[in-house]
């Protein structure tokens, strides 16, 4: 229902702020941004395999699970990729590096935000959700989240193949 679900979104949040110092002094206890960055990615593509393949029959705390690995892992990997690009770009291009780097993640959540609004309203038929029953439109929402399957899994993938640690 809304209730429940406006509940687990504002957990969601507050999930975020909370953790994402954690997960970012994990990462300097790890000496190893790296693993920070594939730490986030994994969690973070687990998330979203549950909110995918089990849409609609998740209870509710694993649900909020779910839906709080969704931001919070990406905003903790920003945090460590703000440190990469601090280490990684020379002292006077530092601050391009991050500016360019704060204009990418509202940038990447605008146009994500319309693609999974445009695949979303296929998978329900152009139907409003009115006029659906509950089943039918988790099962959209949940193949919906097979895109962030896909992104999880690339930012998986870069970390552990194409990105050098250089934790100082």
């Amino acid at each position: 229902d809304k209730i429940t679900a406006s509940r687990v979104m504002f957990v969601q949040g507050i999930g975020a702020l909370a953790l994402v110092p954690v997960l970012t002094a994990l990462s300097d206890k790890l000496n190893s941004r790296r693993a920070g960055l594939i730490i986030c990615a994994a969690l973070g593509l687990a998330g979203s395999l549950g909110l995918s393949l089990f849409a609609g029959s998740l209870p509710i705390p694993l649900l909020t699970i779910c839906i709080m690995t969704m931001p919070l892992f990406g905003l903790a990997g920003a945090t460590c990729v703000f440190s990469l690009i601090r280490r990684n770009f020379p002292l006077g291009l530092t601050g391009t590096g991050i500016g360019c780097a704060n204009m990418f993640w509202p940038v990447c959540a605008a146009l994500l935000n319309e693609i999974v609004g445009v695949v979303r309203g296929g998978f329900m038929g152009g139907l409003p959700p009115d006029a659906m029953p509950q089943t039918q439109i988790a099962a959209a929402y949940g193949k919906t989240f097979t895109m962030y399957i896909a992104c999880y899994a690339v930012a998986l993938i870069l970390p552990l193949f194409f990105i050098k640690e250089n934790f100082s």
